[in-house]
């Protein structure tokens, strides 16, 4: 007889499992974004029906806005009050606010 390769008492590991790299996950794009506001506050006036209306530059140009105006860059004004403009931007449903500065007080006498 001939003398065994290996012992058969001895414990035999199982063969390890093959290691499947799993794909990368892709992030999802981030949701678009509406534009920037790009807003700068200049000053505010009562109209003499006693609406609001609020001035503010867009680089060099200056706007009045005005409650139901639609800016160029898409944004529309939903309400002024003391001390916000309320914005809608309507391709994306999208509401924002400008704060404004509080109003000046006047001392009556």
């Amino acid at each position: 007889m001939e003398a065994a390769s290996r012992d058969p008492f001895a414990l035999v590991a199982p063969p390890a499992p093959a290691v499947i790299a799993p794909k990368p996950v892709q992030a999802a794009p981030p949701p678009p974004s509406p534009p920037p506001l790009n807003l700068r506050f200049t000053g505010r006036m009562t109209a003499p029906d006693g609406s609001q209306i609020v001035f503010v530059a867009v680089g060099d140009t200056t706007l009045s806005l005005s409650v139901g105006q639609t800016l160029p860059n898409g944004y529309r004004v939903n309400a002024i009050h003391d001390r916000a403009v309320e914005l809608s931007y309507l391709p994306m449903n999208f509401n924002t606010r400008f704060d404004l500065p509080a109003p000046p007080t006047y001392e009556i006498r």
